[in-house]
């Protein structure tokens, strides 16, 4: 997949976002190595930062126990 992944990245690099999402963060989890991050939102897809997939879902802030 990682030549995907580099594609998806040009992309991203080359598509601007308005100015109202581009530094919103959004809760991602990634379906490949299960990890929970946050990261900046980009309507082509999230970027998994501890395995770099894009196999990812955005989802709700993630509950810490208290």
């Amino acid at each position: 997949m990682s030549r995907t992944w580099k594609r998806l990245e040009e992309e991203i690099e080359a598509t601007v976002m308005p100015e109202e999402y581009r530094y919103k963060k959004v809760w991602i989890l990634c379906n490949d190595c299960n990890y929970t991050t946050e990261v900046y939102f980009h309507i082509i897809g999230q970027k998994c930062s501890h395995c770099n997939s894009y196999n990812t879902r955005k989802i709700s802030r993630p509950v810490i126990p208290q």
